[in-house]
């Protein structure tokens, strides 16, 4: 017995019609003393839903199910080994009058529609409604053109009085009906419920929709023992003489398969059609899956140069794209690729270090914000050039933190930032006190960096704004500086980006492959993006420098958080392969990216996987994919794991394929020995955070004032309310 668990959708006319025509011959018996082929198709509702069956015979079983799934594409069946055990209250036979005649059908799709929707009832514990057809190849019957036929349904009268003739219009209904292939057939209703009245109106909802179009042909439903009819339908028999003659459009009509696409409550949604692998689409390589076609594992891959010209996997959350990610890392490591890991999450980068294998322990690098016990220095001052990283840091200011507005902001990094080079180390918490400097100490020091400074413009803003007066400085400076310290505030932010050392080099990360995960979780998404922005520009910055022998492979999840350097972003996507450099990029929300961001994937990432996604994301795989067959329903009625993709291979972008992913692989769990050697080799000590800072910021021996107190540190109640540090400042 095989269960359908997913019908395509739509479920087109044409492609039921192709199957049961395929069926036709394959269940033609050599007589009723070596038995009588048949097929028998179930439609069984009960609270738990609707669900179609097939029972199909000995020997033919395979053969019939790959013209299914041939005929069908998409249709998703399988083989069950419980057989049915049916105990009905009540019950029908359906006999059909005139069977050599038409019955009438205005429209095929809504009468199996009118049928099946007469099953939704089924509701209450205790319910059952089973609708069977037993059915078996019928020989055709040719009715003659030339002379005389005689009637089907001639009465007493008109016999007696010689009059057996048929008429024009039954000769012609009858010659209509033999042009198709034909099918002996007997229906069944059974049905069972807590409440035997209940168990009869079950079966008249199904009978009313049998009946429901008047013609010449029709059914006579006829009340059946319970115990017998059970007994039939468990065990399917084929009775001695079939009820009804049915052509195969008739029959699509009354065995209640899903035609179109129906709204029936408690039956599967639509699933997407199997679209089967090119040829030229590799099976061997990194492997990202395998084909959904029925028959032998046809494995889905991508080579090495494919790897550089991107991968962008789309769709919603717990659909499979980390597990896609894991699989791609495990594969891409193993074949000793350098592999890059941004989330914000912390869900994949918890999973692919446990794939890191032994040999490759030594290239970890984890920067984990939720780690402040021994944080790893990440002096984003040092990412790049001092103009580069001032003009970025105004831009991502101005983006991710528009309730902080300052017309000085971009003015102040400007200036601030490549002034601080004379500084030896100096870090983000460097700038507010530049910027607005408390006490004379801190004037002192300022002045001294004022002092040093040989370029011109720079010097020349710096002592025009240091002869502001106190209150004016600190107005003026309010916005830019509560922007800052929302990212010093928090200790998972603080430690990392005050401490004076850049942990590792950018450059080294690229040239020499080495394994480098950035874990948000835990942090702001404000501060992650920003954060996370400039990083991954310094890494496409220090690739464009450095070609690896062996590519790198960057993945980000949910790259829109690290995509507000739109410009970086889009130059990587366009250059980045060049540099042998791949971006394997995950996002459940494309429709929230720019538009130009969203053209670039779509020009630059040349290989797409797309799981089941929301319907505003769908529309624009859909145009994506421009492709007429794939529907926007396609994506959104995806399976768990499967994915609708189109590969790049050496012919070009292969046209739209169906696969399944894998599971995680077994990992070698060494993920706590990983972290541990990144700790060791590239973690600092936060506890000198403060006496650096006093330290750097002494002029001719003398430490200036204390570091002002940050939101939030123990003493900052005591401050007058009209510090002007606190002035306006929010908790």
């Amino acid at each position: 017995m095989w269960q359908i668990v997913g019908f395509p959708d739509p479920l087109k006319e044409d492609r039921l019609a192709a199957w049961l025509r395929s069926t036709a011959q394959t269940i033609k018996g050599a007589g009723r003393y070596y038995g009588i082929p048949t097929i028998v198709l179930e439609v069984v509702a009960s609270p738990e839903g609707i669900h179609h069956l097939i029972r199909l015979p000995k020997g033919k079983s395979a053969y019939l199910i790959n013209q299914l799934r041939a005929s069908i594409p998409g249709i998703e069946c399988v083989q069950i080994t419980e057989e049915s055990v049916y105990q009905f209250d009540t019950g029908a036979e359906l006999k059909m009058h005139n069977r050599a005649r038409k019955l009438v059908v205005a429209d095929i799709t809504d009468f199996a529609n009118r049928v099946l929707a007469s099953m939704q009832g089924v509701t209450e514990e205790g319910d059952q409604l089973v609708l069977q057809w037993v059915i078996t190849h019928a020989k055709p019957r040719p009715v003659s053109s030339g002379g005389p036929v005689a009637g089907t349904n001639v009465s007493l009268w008109g016999a007696l009085m010689g009059n057996t003739a048929a008429s024009a219009q039954e000769v012609a209904d009858r010659q209509a009906k033999q042009v198709d292939q034909m099918f002996l057939a007997t229906g069944r209703i059974g049905a069972r419920s807590n409440d035997p009245d209940r168990a009869q109106w079950l079966v008249a909802n199904v009978v009313d929709a049998l009946t429901s179009e008047a013609g010449a042909a029709y059914f006579k439903p006829k009340a059946a023992e319970p115990t017998k009819l059970s007994r039939q339908m468990e065990f399917a028999e084929t009775p001695l003489l079939m009820s009804a003659e049915l052509s195969t459009t008739e029959l699509m009509s009354v065995m209640a398969w899903p035609l179109g696409s129906p709204k029936i409550a408690g039956l599967a949604s639509g699933l997407v059609p199997h679209m089967p692998v090119a040829s030229s689409v590799p099976s061997e390589g990194i492997i990202l899956g395998y084909s959904t076609m029925p028959g032998p594992k046809r494995l889905v891959a991508i080579d090495d140069t494919a790897l550089t010209t991107h991968v962008y996997v789309g769709g919603g959350s717990g659909v499979g794209k980390t597990t896609l990610f894991v699989n791609m890392y495990r594969q891409a490591v193993e074949r000793r690729h350098g592999a890059i890991v941004i989330e914000y999450a912390g869900n994949m980068i918890r999973r692919s270090l446990n794939q890191v294998p032994p040999d490759r322990l030594e290239d970890v690098v984890v920067l984990d914000f939720g780690d402040t016990s021994r944080s790893i220095p990440l002096n984003i001052l040092q990412l790049g050039p001092p103009d580069v990283i001032a003009a970025q840091l105004s831009a991502l200011f101005e983006m991710m933190f528009p309730e902080n507005k300052s017309i000085y902001a971009e003015k102040l990094l400007t200036h601030i930032i490549p002034a601080l080079q004379v500084v030896p180390g100096a870090t983000i918490a460097d700038i507010p006190i530049v910027a607005n400097p408390q006490g004379p100490a801190q004037k002192r020091w300022v002045t001294h960096i004022i002092g040093q400074q040989k370029d011109p413009m720079i010097k020349r803003f710096l002592e025009s704004w240091m002869r502001k007066d106190d209150k004016e400085r600190a107005r003026d400076t309010q916005g830019f500086d509560n922007r800052i310290w929302k990212l010093l505030t928090p200790l998972e932010t603080r430690y990392p980006l005050t401490q004076e050392g850049l942990a590792f080099n950018p450059r080294d990360i690229i040239e020499n492959n080495r394994l480098l995960f950035v874990d948000f979780a835990g942090i702001s998404e404000q501060a992650a993006s920003l954060i996370g922005s400039l990083l991954v520009s310094s890494l496409w910055r220090a690739a464009r420098t450095v070609r690896a022998e062996r590519s790198n492979l960057m993945f980000i999840d949910e790259f829109q958080y690290f995509s507000r350097l739109n410009g970086d972003f889009e130059d990587m996507l366009a250059v980045a392969r060049q540099r042998n450099l791949g971006l394997v990029l995950a996002t459940q929300y494309i429709e929230r990216l720019p538009t130009t961001t969203q053209d670039a994937i779509a020009a630059n990432a040349r290989t797409k996987i797309v799981f089941q996604s929301s319907p505003k994301s769908a529309r624009l795989h859909r145009t994506d994919f421009a492709d007429p067959s794939i529907p926007q329903e396609h994506f959104q009625n995806l399976q768990r794991y499967d994915a609708l993709a189109r590969i790049n291979t050496p012919n070009g972008m292969s046209k739209p394929l169906t696969m399944h992913t894998f599971d995680d692989p077994e990992g070698y769990d060494l993920a706590a020995r990983a972290i541990e050697l990144s700790r060791s080799k590239y973690g600092g000590d936060p506890s000198t955070i403060e006496a650096d800072e006093q330290r750097r910021r002494r002029v001719n021996g003398e430490t200036p004032q204390a570091p002002r107190p940050r939101p939030g540190a123990p003493g900052t109640a005591d401050l007058a309310e009209d510090d002007p540090y606190m002035d306006g400042r929010s908790a």
